[in-house]
C-alpha cells in the first residue's frame, strides 16, 4: 500500500464516523428496548436555534417525533394514550377552558399532601365511625396497584378502624388473579373480554372492561355446567376480614329472561334463576344471610349478556374497590359511558375516588406534559359529573429511574410530570398526595430497589409486595392524621357555636 493511500485512510474513517453519528443523531428511538436503556443524542444540538416558546396544544403531542416499538408494552401504552387524546381533542379543550376558577393557591400543593378537598369524605368517615354507615372508595390506577397492591393494605388498615368485611369489587376476569392473595379467583377460558383501550362505543364497566359469557349451542348445555362460562371465588385467610363472604353481589347489564344464572354456594346449594336485567347496570344479591367461603356463578346464555364483576362486602364499614388497568394513563376513563358510571354509583354511592396514574406517560424524552394536564382535567370533570358526592384524591407518580450512561438516576420526566399533576389537582380543586416525595424524593427508587430487603423491582419502577405495603401505610397515615385534624376542627366549631 502506498504512503499516499495510508495518509488518506484516517481522513476517510473520520468522515465516515461523522456520517454515522449524523445519521444516528437524527433518529429518535425508544429509551428502553428489552433490558437495554438507551439515550437519544444530537450531534448538532448546541448550534440549534433555541426556542423559548413553551406553550403547548394537543397538536404538540409528540407522537410524530418519538418512534415507539409496538412490541414494547410501555411504548405501546404511551402511543395509545396519544391516539386517544387526539380523538377527544374537542371535548378536552372545552373541559380545560370551562374550569378556570382556582379554588386553592398553587403553594397549597407543594407539600407531601394537601387534603383540604377531602372534608366531605372525612365527614362520611366520621359517620361510619359513629354509626357504622357503609361507605366506599373507588381506587383507579395502572399496574402499580395491579393484584390489589397498595389497596389491600389501605383496606385492611381502614377496616380495622372503621369496620367492614370484604375486598369490594372484583372484575369477572383479570390477569392478576393468580398472584392476588386477598381473594382466590378462577374463571373459565371462554369469556370474551373487551377493554376500553382497544374497543370503542361499548358498555364498559368501572374496571375498564365489559365481559361476555359464551352462548349455549345445544339444549344439553342447560344441564352440563362445563359447557358454560363460569367464575368462582374463595375467601382468603390473609386477614380475618377476608376469610368469609358476608354479602355477595353480581353486577350485569341488560338481559332477557332467556338468560339463566346458576349460583353455587359452598359447593352445595345451587340456585337457578332467569336474569332479567332492565337497566344498563343491574344487581343480583347472591348471599346476604349466613357468611360463606365459596361462591360460583354459571352463565347459561342464549343471547348476549354484559357482565361486570362481583362485590364482596358487609352491611357496614368501609370498602376499597381496586380498579387497576395495566398500561393505562388514566385518560381512557372517559370511555366509560356516563350512564354506566351513574348507574354503578347508584349502587356504590362512592364517598372517595382515588386516581393513581402517570407511570405510562413518564417517558424520559418528554419535554412537557401540558397535553396530559388537559386530558386529565377532562377526566376529573367527567368523574365530578357522574359521581357528584365523591371527594377526589390525585396521587402523583412515584420515583422512576432510568440508566443515564452507567448510572441509574431519577428519570428527567418525573419532576415535570409531578408539576403537571399538581396543576391538574389545583385547576380541578381536588386533593393531592405526592408519592414521589413520600418515597424520599430524588433517586429514592434506587434505595428501594437496592435495599437489603428490597421494596421495589429491578425495573426501577414497580413496587413489590413489601414496597406496596409501605406506600399504603404512608398514605393511610397521612389520611388518618388529617382526618383527626378535621374532627378536632369540627369539634372546635361546634363548641364555639355553643358558646355564642
Amino acid at each position: 500500500m502506498s504512503s499516499e493511500n495510508k495518509n488518506k485512510n484516517p481522513l476517510f474513517i473520520s468522515f465516515l464516523t461523522l456520517g454515522f453519528l449524523f445519521i444516528f443523531s437524527s433518529i429518535q428511538y425508544p429509551s428502553e428496548i428489552s433490558i437495554f436503556k438507551l439515550r437519544n443524542f444530537c450531534l448538532y444540538q448546541d448550534i440549534l436555534k433555541n426556542n423559548n416558546d413553551n406553550s403547548e396544544t394537543l397538536d404538540d403531542i409528540p407522537d410524530e417525533n418519538i418512534k415507539y416499538n409496538p412490541t414494547i408494552s410501555y411504548f405501546k401504552a404511551l402511543s395509545d394514550t396519544f391516539s386517544f387524546i387526539q380523538s377527544q381533542e374537542k371535548v378536552i379543550n372545552e373541559s380545560f377552558k370551562s374550569d378556570e376558577t382556582l379554588v386553592y393557591k398553587a403553594s397549597a400543593y407543594d407539600n407531601v399532601f394537601f387534603f383540604k378537598p377531602l372534608d366531605s369524605f372525612f365527614n362520611s368517615l366520621k359517620n361510619t365511625e359513629q354509626n357504622g354507615k357503609k361507605i366506599r372508595v373507588a381506587y383507579f390506577g395502572d399496574s402499580m396497584i395491579e393484584g390489589d397492591l397498595i389497596t389491600q393494605t389501605i383496606r385492611e388498615l381502614l377496616q380495622n378502624k372503621f369496620g367492614g368485611n370484604g375486598v369490594g369489587f372484583v372484575p369477572i376476569t383479570t390477569r392478576s388473579a393468580q398472584y392476588r392473595n386477598s381473594i382466590k379467583h378462577t374463571f373459565s377460558k371462554d369469556w370474551q373480554s373487551f377493554p376500553f383501550n382497544k374497543y370503542k362505543d361499548m358498555q364498559f364497566g368501572l374496571s375498564g372492561y365489559v365481559f361476555n359469557p359464551s352462548q349455549i349451542v345445544s339444549a344439553n348445555s342447560y344441564m352440563n355446567n362445563s359447557d358454560n362460562s363460569w367464575v368462582a371465588f374463595k375467601s382468603s385467610n390473609v386477614s380475618k376480614r377476608l376469610n368469609k363472604f358476608h354479602v355477595v353481589k353480581l353486577y350485569y347489564g341488560t338481559s332477557r329472561k332467556s338468560n339463566i344464572l346458576k349460583c353455587e354456594i359452598d359447593n352445595k346449594q345451587e340456585v337457578s334463576q332467569q336474569i332479567n336485567g332492565k337497566y344498563l347496570v343491574n344487581e343480583f344479591i347472591a348471599n346476604n344471610t349466613t357468611p360463606i367461603n365459596e361462591v360460583k356463578f354459571n352463565f347459561i346464555t342464549k343471547e348476549n349478556l354484559n357482565v361486570y364483576g362481583v362485590s364482596f362486602e358487609d352491611t357496614s364499614g368501609i370498602y376499597i374497590d381496586n380498579y387497576s388497568f395495566r398500561g393505562n394513563s388514566g385518560v381512557n376513563l372517559v370511555s366509560i359511558p356516563k350512564e354506566i358510571l351513574t348507574d354503578f354509583n347508584k349502587y356504590m354511592d362512592y364517598s372517595l375516588v382515588v386516581l393513581q396514574y402517570g407511570v405510562n406517560v413518564a417517558d424520559p424524552s418528554m419535554k412537557s406534559f401540558g397535553w396530559y394536564e388537559k386530558a386529565m382535567i377532562n377526566v376529573i370533570n367527567y368523574i365530578k359529573q357522574t359521581m357528584p358526592k365523591a371527594s377526589i384524591l390525585l396521587v402523583s407518580v412515584g420515583d422512576r429511574a432510568w440508566k443515564n450512561g452507567t448510572v441509574y438516576e431519577t428519570s428527567p420526566a418525573i419532576p415535570k410530570l409531578i408539576n403537571a399533576q399538581k396543576h391538574i389537582a389545583q385547576r380541578t380543586g381536588v386533593a393531592f398526595w405526592n408519592l414521589f416525595e413520600a418515597m424520599g424524593g430524588n433517586n429514592s427508587i434506587i434505595d428501594w430497589v437496592e435495599n437489603e430487603a428490597p421494596l421495589a423491582n429491578k425495573d426501577y419502577t414497580h413496587f413489590n409486595h413489601r414496597g406496596a405495603d409501605r406506600v399504603a401505610r404512608l398514605m393511610t397515615k397521612d389520611i388518618l392524621s388529617e382526618y383527626e385534624n378535621y374532627k378536632n376542627n369540627e369539634q372546635e366549631k361546634y363548641l364555639s357555636q355553643r358558646l355564642k
